[in-house]
């Protein structure tokens, strides 16, 4: 459904999308470039086996930075980050975008998006079967992107708070030299069928390389 005069207006360090109809508090900021060494209310999942941390991108010119994963001291394991909780109402036309790159040689080891309803407990959910998480994944890539590439992930439906968890996975550690992610942020109304429509598979180079 596209959202038509929508605008964002930050009031005292919350986000508001605000429509012709109603005001939605969308619980934490909606985007977040990790310059200056800000997680933006993003968090390490504490009972993982190893943390994201952010560090300067220098194949970008100027003051760039993203959140790195590198598992280098791993046999196994993974990292998760969590995202603050957001508000329901943005499940019903948003869209979860993310820059990623992946340096591996093995398709056991990759990526993989998750959104989480609030009414499940982050302990809860870590417990679920693979089959059971799979309702509730947003992305997953298993393959070797040494250049950036932008992902668009509408948002699914649960009529729940929700978090965004993304989670590095590593089964090898002598194939995979580091897992990135940037410029995260969830989009509204017809900001994603834009960024959609440029990232189909027919112009997907557009997509390949950060802007």
């Amino acid at each position: 459904m596209v959202v038509k005069y929508l605008i964002l207006i930050y009031f005292f360090g919350s986000v508001y999308a605000v429509n012709k109809t109603k005001v939605i508090n969308s619980g934490g900021p909606l985007g977040c470039d990790f310059k200056s060494n800000n997680f933006c209310e993003w968090s390490n999942d504490e009972t993982a086996s190893d943390d994201w941390s952010i560090t300067p991108d220098y194949e970008v010119e100027g003051n760039n930075y993203y959140m790195r994963w590198d598992p280098s001291l791993l046999q196994e394991g993974t990292a998760r980050l969590i995202s603050p909780v957001y508000i329901r109402d943005l499940d019903g036309y948003g869209c979860f975008t993310f820059y990623y790159k992946i340096e591996t040689q093995s398709r056991s080891n990759g990526l993989r998006v998750y959104q989480k309803p609030d009414n499940i407990t982050l302990e809860d959910f870590l417990a679920y079967s693979d089959d059971a998480k799979q309702d509730y994944i947003l992305f997953e890539d298993c393959l070797e992107w040494k250049e950036w590439r932008y992902k668009v992930l509408p948002l699914k439906r649960f009529d729940k708070n929700f978090q965004i968890i993304i989670e590095g996975l590593v089964y090898n550690k002598d194939e995979v030299r580091e897992v990135g992610v940037d410029d995260i942020a969830i989009l509204l109304g017809s900001k994603c069928e834009k960024r959609a429509i440029d990232c189909q598979c027919a112009a997907e180079f557009k997509c390949v390389v950060r802007k």
